[in-house]
């Protein structure tokens, strides 16, 4: 019999350890992104966890109303974030949702909101920092948690505050956000 490799080893402690906590009462959102941090330099593991984790979000009855995002489709396939990330040779179609729900939950503000800050070129610059983040911790939904809670804690310069109109405590990315969906229903 072939000795497993310590890949498939910590995979099936992983899955023992979900279980047992999953027993526990533990949301599986939760261990879901817990084991994405542990297991952050497997690429295989991190991108079946990706996977689990959009269909968790898409297919949970158990979710709250309140926590069920509608994905609505990029308008700016060519540039914006879903060009970023298509030219830094992520699947779009993958970081779209987990970029949409990430900005929802993080800002507050609705999909339609992020959906336009992500089509804008601040949605570029966005996932340039979301394809660092890739790069870095090899977990493509742990990037995007990363760069949106990164961006909620930004400073403000007085000059974009006031060209802008921000108000003085409106985060960096809730700014943004807000900006981009005031232009796109201009």
């Amino acid at each position: 019999m072939k000795k497993p490799d310590i890949s498939t080893v910590q995979r099936m402690q992983a899955i023992r350890w979900l279980i047992d906590h999953r027993r526990a009462g533990v949301p599986i959102a939760s261990l879901v992104s817990l084991l994405r941090q542990v297991l952050a330099a497997d690429r295989g593991t991190v991108a079946l966890l990706d996977e689990l984790e959009l269909k968790l979000q898409a297919h949970n009855p158990a979710h709250d109303a309140s926590e069920v995002v509608e994905v609505p489709p990029t308008g700016n396939q060519a540039w914006g974030f879903w060009g970023t990330m298509l030219r830094g040779g992520v699947e779009p179609s993958r970081a779209w949702p987990l970029a949409i729900r990430a900005l929802v939950k993080t800002t507050g503000e609705s999909a339609q909101a992020a959906q336009a800050f992500l089509d804008s070129p601040m949605g570029h610059q966005f996932a340039d920092a979301v394809l660092d983040g890739v790069a870095r911790c090899g977990s493509l939904g742990l990037a995007v948690d990363r760069v949106a809670a990164e961006w909620m804690s930004k400073p403000v310069d007085p000059l974009t505050r006031s060209a802008h109109r921000m108000a003085s405590d409106t985060p960096y990315l809730v700014g943004w956000v807000r900006i981009a969906h005031h232009r796109s229903t201009s």
